[in-house]
C-alpha cells in the first residue's frame, strides 16, 4: 500500500468510522466511557468478532447503559395465533422461558420482530424468491413492525413476568424491479423479518416511520426500560 493511500485510509477512518455490525447504525467509536468492555459478554461464536465493537457503539442496546449476555434460544418456536401482536408476544415468551430455564440469570429478556402486512405474518425469507416476494407486499405502500417482548426478572423466590408488543408503522416508497431484484442480491434482506433492514441499504427506500425506530431495528429500548420499571420497579441499568 502507498503512503498515499494508507495515509487517504486514516483519513477516511477518522471522518468516517465504520458502522457497528450489530445495529448498523451506530458509528464506531474508540472508547465509551459509559460502556465497561468487561461487563459485556457475548454468547455463541457468530458474536466474537462483534463484542468489542458493540461495547463502542453508543447506539446498540448499550445506548441505554444495560449490560448483558446474548444467549441464542435452543427450543422450537410455535404460534398459535393469527394475530400479529399476539403472534410476536407468544414468540418473544417462549424465548425467554427456554433461555430462562436453562440460565441462572436474574433478568432474561427475550424479543421476536415480525412484519405485518394486511394482517398477514412475514417472518425471515426462506429463499431469494420469498424475499422478493415480500419486498413486492411492502413496496409503494405501508406496512407494520412488530416487536414482541418478554421479561422474566427473579428477586429471591419471587418472580415477575413481563410481556407486551411495540408496533411502528412504515411507509415504502415504490420499487422498480431492478431495485427489488438489486436489493435481494445484496443478500441483507436474507436474515431479516419482511426481507428488509430499514438500518441498512434498505434506507434509501424508506420514506418515513410512525413510531419507534429502535422497534424497526428489532428491540424497542426506551419502552422495555419504562415497562419494566413501572411494572417491576427494577432499574435495568444497575443489574
Amino acid at each position: 500500500m502507498s503512503i498515499l493511500s494508507s495515509l487517504l485510509r486514516d483519513v477516511a477512518a477518522l471522518f468516517f468510522p465504520p458502522r457497528c455490525p450489530v445495529c448498523g447504525r451506530g458509528r464506531v467509536i474508540d472508547a465509551a466511557a459509559d460502556v465497561d468492555p468487561g461487563r459485556l459478554r457475548l454468547y455463541g461464536p457468530e458474536h466474537a468478532d462483534k463484542a468489542e465493537l458493540f461495547s463502542k457503539c453508543p447506539k446498540c442496546g448499550l445506548q441505554i447503559g444495560i449490560s448483558f449476555e446474548v444467549v441464542k434460544a435452543e427450543g422450537e418456536e410455535k404460534i398459535t395465533t393469527d394475530d400479529p401482536e399476539e403472534a410476536v408476544k407468544e414468540l418473544a415468551m417462549q424465548k425467554a422461558q427456554e433461555v430462562a430455564g436453562r440460565v441462572d440469570a436474574d433478568v432474561v429478556i427475550g424479543a421476536d420482530t415480525v412484519v405485518a402486512v394486511d394482517g398477514e405474518i412475514m417472518g425471515k425469507p426462506k429463499d431469494p424468491e420469498d424475499a422478493v416476494r415480500m419486498i413486492h407486499r411492502i413496496q409503494g405502500r405501508d406496512h407494520e413492525v412488530l416487536t414482541g417482548v418478554a421479561v422474566i426478572l427473579k428477586k429471591g423466590e419471587v418472580e415477575t413476568t413481563i410481556n407486551f408488543a411495540e408496533t411502528t408503522r412504515v411507509h415504502v416508497f415504490p420499487m422498480t424491479e431492478e431495485e427489488i431484484q438489486s436489493y435481494v442480491a445484496s443478500k441483507e434482506p436474507m436474515d431479516k423479518a419482511g426481507a428488509y433492514g430499514i438500518q441498512g441499504l434498505f434506507a434509501a427506500y424508506v420514506s418515513g416511520i410512525e413510531g419507534d425506530y429502535n422497534n424497526v431495528v428489532g428491540l424497542p429500548v426506551g419502552r422495555l426500560y419504562q415497562e419494566v420499571k413501572a411494572i417491576a420497579d427494577v432499574d435495568l441499568r444497575t443489574l
